[in-house]
């Protein structure tokens, strides 16, 4: 501190900050580190003061009120990072912050402001605070006695994020079909017959915000990839779709998912990926690339999830090829799919909008109309089609997982 007025003039802003190590056993802690951590975490207090962070917090703003200078306390119970994967085992990264009243971890964008504000003039009355503490506020119950768990809005329900078409639907990119006049009205009314079906099936559909400058933003699966607790944001390879992701964040956030990023020089996009059980599988493609798969493996990898790359090139994405019936058998249209020998399970479909199925929950999977042969086949084996016509959508290389993120029980 002496260093710092000395070069400064001043100290404007002083945060005692916690020190934490991320070992998981003491054999892995050197006598160099454990002495670092002791004077950071336990002399620093001791030195400070011999009572509770809290107290002495409202102590110190009272002796030094009258110096002009304000002291208040933050104490933020678990925050979610992209580290903290890498700092727990995987059964604790995916119940990390759940035994807070509000049963999810932190982000740091909801605490930032809370520093801001104590630190700015527009804060210059505040002093002796003490800011928002999800874990303290868990360890003030008396003794012996533990608060009744505090219900979700969204715990044990199906959840499924969707996205109204733009008005500029019919500009949306074509890579791999001939262009082909979209009709905006029917594609309305085929989005609304969509999360009809869906609402059918017991899901609570929520709207993301409209991003009505973006023609494929009705396509909001690729904007983020879900698993254990985690979205991870996707960072498209199109660089006319990267403005759609920052609405899908909110809404995912909103109902407390940790969130991760993809960050350049990385690209992703969640048609690309296709989960079955633990092993997740991404496409290698035109909007995914190599860098993005291996922060997904990196962020993924700790909770529990092998990641499998593959590689496409007949069509856009991994999805648009093949997907899953719910025994985890993979379903895909023999010549669109590129590598079919690396699924332990591969069922040729007779169709190519046969190869799409969402899992809707006791035994119905969504299919598009234009497979009757593959809903036939489908049927066959036990599980019960529900049909929607999106037909204005496949012109632009849509299918049915594409019109929606589906946040499940599981997953959370």
């Amino acid at each position: 501190m002496a260093e710092a007025v000395e070069a400064s003039g001043r100290i404007d802003v002083l945060v005692n900050n916690a020190y934490e190590m991320a070992h998981q056993t003491l054999e892995e802690i050197s006598d160099e580190e454990w002495d670092h951590t002791s004077r950071t975490k336990i002399y620093a207090m001791f030195h400070l003061a011999k009572a509770a962070i809290a107290n002495f917090t409202a102590r110190l703003a009272q002796l030094l009120g009258e110096r002009g200078i304000r002291v208040s306390s933050v104490a933020p119970g678990p925050i979610w990072t992209p580290l903290t994967p890498s700092t727990m085992p995987p059964e604790k990264v995916a119940s990390f912050g759940q035994g807070t009243p509000l049963q999810r971890p932190g982000q740091p964008r909801e605490l930032a402001p809370v520093y801001v504000l104590l630190a700015s003039e527009e804060g210059s009355y505040i002093s002796g605070a003490r800011g928002p503490s999800q874990a303290a506020d868990r360890c003030s119950d008396p003794p012996g006695r533990r608060r009744p768990p505090r219900k979700r809005h969204h715990r044990g329900m199906t959840v499924a994020l969707v996205r109204r078409p733009s008005p500029k639907l019919d500009q949306g990119i074509v890579t791999h079909l001939e262009r082909r006049s979209v009709d905006l009205g029917r594609a309305q009314a085929q989005w609304d017959g969509y999360v009809a079906a869906l609402a059918g099936a017991g899901w609570r559909t929520v709207e993301v915000a409209p991003a009505e400058d973006c023609p494929d933003g009705v396509f909001v699966e690729d904007t983020m990839v879900v698993y254990r607790g985690v979205a991870v944001i996707a960072r498209s390879g199109a660089d006319t779709r990267l403005p759609e992701t920052p609405g899908a964040e909110a809404s995912v956030a909103g109902f407390g998912y940790a969130v991760a990023r993809i960050e350049p020089p990385g690209t992703l996009e969640g048609g690309d990926v296709l989960k079955v059980g633990d092993t997740v599988y991404v496409g290698r493609g035109g909007r995914t690339n190599g860098e993005g798969i291996r922060q997904l493996r990196r962020i993924l990898g700790p909770l529990g999830a092998s990641v499998v790359a593959v590689p496409v090139r007949s069509v856009l994405h991994l999805k648009s090829a093949i997907t899953a019936l719910p025994d985890g058998t993979v379903i895909g249209y023999p010549p669109i799919v590129d590598e079919p020998g690396l699924f332990p399970r591969f069922l040729a479909m007779p169709e190519e909008a046969g190869s799409h199925v969402v899992e809707l929950g006791e035994g119905r999977v969504l299919m598009a109309a234009g497979a009757p042969r593959s809903a036939e086949l489908v049927a066959d084996l036990g599980y019960e089609p529900v049909v929607v016509d999106i037909s204005e959508y496949e012109k632009l290389e849509g299918c049915v997982t594409c019109l929606s993120v589906r946040l499940r029980a599981v997953d959370r």
